[in-house]
């Protein structure tokens, strides 16, 4: 998973493994986290919903998740 942030003084990109956020302990506590945040969804379900995003990241690489672009030129973009 890449995530560019981009400004007219910044160019940010991080590169993070999917295996880091789709593996079972990240996906129990992002289930707490939207409990917490008011989404309902069961640690069983954010397991499934990350076995389903691995697979789909292995036949489309590269793409985009997230693409945002502000009016003063800002750019963030997330892509797997």
């Amino acid at each position: 998973m890449k995530i560019r942030i981009q400004d007219e003084d910044t160019h940010l990109q991080f590169v993070i493994p999917t295996s880091l956020i789709c593996n079972r302990l990240a996906t129990k506590q992002i289930s707490k986290a939207l409990n917490r945040g008011g989404l309902t969804i069961s640690p069983e379900e954010a397991v499934q919903f990350a076995k389903i995003l691995k697979e789909y990241k292995r036949h489309h690489k590269g793409w985009k998740l997230i693409e945002i672009i502000g009016a003063d030129g800002s750019h963030l973009e997330i892509t797997l």
